[in-house]
C-alpha cells in the first residue's frame, strides 16, 4: 500500500525537476589542483587530507634510511613515530599511537585564533621523518618532535639531545613521576625489565642527560614508597607540581612557576596523554582520575613561548581504548601542534655546542643563516622592537658562537658586530662632517670604536666602497684603525639597501689570514638577509 501511494508522487517530482547543469573542471579544483587522468598515477604522500599516506597534518615523508633522500631534502623539525611499547607496566597498545596521532592530525592547518602563528608556514621546513638525521650531514642539527609509543622512548630522544646539546631541563608533563629506582620498579625482576616507562628519568639522570633544574607538572598518581620515592626525585633534578595546584594558582601561577624553575637553560618538553583526565584522554595505558583538561594543558604549553625547546615529544596514547569520536587521538594531535608552536616560535639560543662538531665551515654558516633567518622572523626592527629584541644582537651572538665551534684561524676571531649609520639610528641627530658617520652597533667582543667615517679605516673604506674588503695583514692595510690592538686580520662586509651602505657587517681576528673567500660568500649573503629582513 505504501509503495503504491509514493510511486505517483516519485513520478511527479522527477516530472518536474529542474536540469542540473555541472560548473567545468577548472571551477571545481581550482589552479592547485590537477584533475587526473586515465594515465595519471595518485601520488600518494601529497595527496589530500583523508586519501593517500596519513603524515602528521599532511607533511611531506622523507625516508631519512635511504641517504639520497636524508641527503635532498635538508629540514629543520622532523617528526618522528616511536612505535614502541614494550616498557609499559599496565595495559599496552602505545606502539598504535603513532598512526592514531597522525590521524587524529589530518585537520591540522591554518593560523591559530590564539598564537596567531600558523607553525605550517614559518621558517621552519618540516618534514615526517623515519629516523633522526646525522646534522653535520645535513648542514644544520633538526630538532625533533616524536609521536609515541609508551614513554621509554623519551630515554631515547634525550640521548640524543645531549649529543648535540648537552644537559636539558625536562619539562614533564604526567600524572606519575617516572624517576623510580628500577630496584622499585621493574629491576627485580631483571636489568632488561628495569628500563621501562616508570624509571626512564631515573635513567636519564644517572647517565648525565638532563639538569636539576626539571620539573613535573600534572603529578597526582599514588607513590610506592612515602617518601623514599619523592627524595629520590629531588636527587634526580626535579620540583613537583600536582595536578590540584592548578586550581590554587592557575594556568598563569604553573606557567609561571614553569619559565622561573628552568630559567634559560636548553628545554625537553614529554607530555604523557595520561596528565589529562581520563574524561578527556581515556586511550592510555595508566589513566589516573582528577587530570588536567585538555584546554588547559594546551593553555600552558602556549604559554610556554620563549623557551628554547630543542625537542619535545608526545607518548602514550593507545588508540585500542579510545572513543568512537577519537577523542583522545584528537587531543594528542593537538598537543603536538603547541609543541611545533614552541619549537617555531623560538629557535635555541646559539652556543658553540649547537653546531655540529667537525663540521665544516661551510656547514657552520649554513647553520647561522638558517638560525638567523628563525631569529628576525617577525621582527622587523634591526635594533629594537616591542619585545625587546633586536635582529643586529642575535646575529653578533651566533657569529660569535660560530666560529667558537670552528678550528684556528676561525676560533681566534676576537670581534664580530656591526656599525651601522648614523642616521639609522632613532632620534640620531645629524652630524656636521660632510662624509656620513658609522656608530657602533650590537657586538661580541672587546669594547670597540664608538664611531666610524665612511673611507676611514677597513670598516670606512668597505662602507664608502659598498663592496666588502678583506684584509690578510690589517697592520699593512693604509689608515687602520686599531680598535683592538690584538686584532690581526678582518672582513668588512656593507649591508646594502636600494645601493646604498646602511651598516656594515665587521669581523676581526688575532690571527693573520684569518678570512677567505668561504666567509665572504656567506657573510655577503648574510647582509643581504639582513638587508631584507629589517626596516631600514
Amino acid at each position: 500500500m505504501y509503495a503504491y501511494g509514493l510511486l505517483p508522487l516519485i513520478v511527479s517530482t522527477s516530472a518536474v525537476a529542474r536540469e542540473i547543469v555541472f560548473p567545468p573542471i577548472a571551477a571545481i579544483h581550482g589552479s592547485g589542483q590537477v584533475p587526473l587522468g586515465k594515465e595519471d598515477s595518485v601520488d600518494i604522500v601529497t595527496g589530500s587530507q583523508f586519501s593517500g599516506l596519513t603524515t602528521f597534518a599532511n607533511l611531506p615523508y622523507v625516508n631519512c634510511l635511504v641517504d639520497d633522500q636524508a641527503q635532498s631534502t635538508p629540514y629543520d623539525i622532523a617528526i618522528l613515530g616511536a612505535p614502541f611499547d614494550t616498557g609499559v607496566t599496565a595495559r599496552p597498545g602505545a606502539r598504535y599511537g603513532p598512526g592514531g596521532i597522525r590521524l587524529g592530525s589530518r585537520r591540522l592547518q591554518g593560523w591559530s585564533v590564539y598564537t596567531g602563528v600558523n607553525v605550517f608556514k614559518s621558517w621552519a621546513t618540516m618534514v615526517i621523518s623515519s629516523r633522526p638525521t646525522n646534522s653535520t650531514d645535513l648542514g644544520r642539527t633538526p630538532r625533533i618532535l616524536t609521536l609515541g609509543g609508551d614513554h621509554t622512548t623519551t630515554l631515547s630522544a634525550l640521548r640524543s639531545t645531549y649529543d648535540k646539546w648537552g644537559p636539558v631541563s625536562v619539562i614533564h608533563f604526567d600524572s606519575h613521576l617516572d624517576t623510580w629506582d628500577p630496584e622499585v620498579l621493574g629491576g627485580g625482576i631483571s636489568h632488561y625489565a628495569g628500563v621501562n616507562h616508570g624509571t626512564f628519568l631515573h635513567i636519564a639522570h644517572e647517565e648525565g642527560l638532563i639538569r636539576n633544574t626539571s620539573l613535573h607538572v600534572g603529578i597526582r598518581a599514588p607513590v610506592m614508597r612515602r617518601k623514599g620515592d619523592i627524595r629520590n626525585d629531588i636527587r634526580c633534578g626535579f620540583e613537583i607540581i600536582k595536578a590540584r595546584d592548578l586550581d590554587r594558582v592557575g594556568i598563569n601561577g604553573i606557567v609561571e612557576q614553569i619559565k622561573s624553575r628552568v630559567g634559560d637553560s636548553k628545554v625537553y618538553i614529554s607530555v604523557d596523554i595520561d596528565v589529562l583526565d581520563p574524561a578527556y584522554a581515556p586511550a592510555t595505558g595508566t589513566a589516573e582520575p582528577g587530570g588536567f583538561t585538555t584546554r588547559e594543558l594546551l593553555s600552558i604549553l602556549d604559554a610556554l613561548h620563549g623557551l628554547p625547546v630543542i625537542g619535545a615529544d608526545v607518548v602514550e596514547v593507545a588508540p585500542i581504548y579510545d572513543t568512537a569520536a577519537e577523542t583522545t587521538t584528537l587531543a594528542a594531535a593537538e598537543v603536538a601542534h603547541s609543541l611545533l608552536y614552541l619549537m617555531v616560535e623560538t629557535p635555541p639560543h646559539a652556543d658553540s655546542s649547537y653546531f655540529g662538531a667537525n663540521a665544516s665551515k661551510s656547514d657552520i654558516y649554513t647553520q647561522v643563516l638558517e638560525q638567523a633567518q628563525g631569529l628576525v622572523y617577525g621582527q622587523r626592527n634591526w635594533i629594537r622592537n616591542p619585545n625587546g629584541n633586536s635582529n643586529f644582537s642575535n646575529v653578533a651572538s651566533l657569529l660569535w658562537h660560530a666560529y667558537a665551534a670552528l678550528p684556528s684561524p676561525s676560533s681566534s676571531v676576537n670581534w664580530a658586530g656591526f656599525y651601522i649609520r648614523q642616521d639609522k639610528f632613532p632620534n640620531a641627530q645629524p652630524t656636521d662632517t660632510q662624509k656620513p658617520v658609522l656608530w657602533l652597533g650590537p657586538f661580541q667582543g672587546r669594547p670597540a670604536c664608538q664611531e666610524i667615517r665612511f673611507g676611514r679605516g677597513v670598516c670606512g673604506t668597505a662602507a664608502e666602497k659598498r663592496e666588502t674588503v678583506l684584509v690578510g695583514d690589517v697592520l699593512s692595510f693604509p689608515g687602520h684603525i686599531a680598535c683592538d690592538a690584538s686584532s690581526r686580520s678582518e672582513i668588512v662586509v656593507p649591508i646594502l639597501v636600494g645601493g646604498e651602505t646602511v651598516a656594515i657587517i665587521d669581523v676581526d681576528c688575532t690571527e693573520p689570514n684569518g678570512f677567505d673567500e668561504v666567509d665572504q660568500k656567506y657573510l655577503e649573503d648574510l647582509a643581504k638577509l639582513l638587508a631584507e629582513a629589517c626596516d631600514w
